[in-house]
């Protein structure tokens, strides 16, 4: 839920720097190295979230041959 979470957030802020959305602005922060390698990473962890199966909470097998 996190990382799904994160992935929207990241979408509300680099939809900031849209024109499209907000419109002609005479000053914007446009996006910087360390936002785009943050993306990637959230990127990363929703594609895992929703492609990747969960973890087992069940029973422990504590049999160890």
């Amino acid at each position: 839920m996190n990382a799904i979470l994160d992935g929207i957030n990241l979408m509300l802020n680099m939809l900031q720097c849209s024109r499209m959305v907000l419109g002609h602005r005479e000053f914007h922060e446009g996006i910087s190295v360390h936002d785009l390698m943050n993306a990637f990473i959230v990127v990363g962890w929703c594609y895992q979230a929703v492609m990747l199966p969960t973890v087992s909470q069940g029973e422990v097998d504590d049999e160890v041959e």
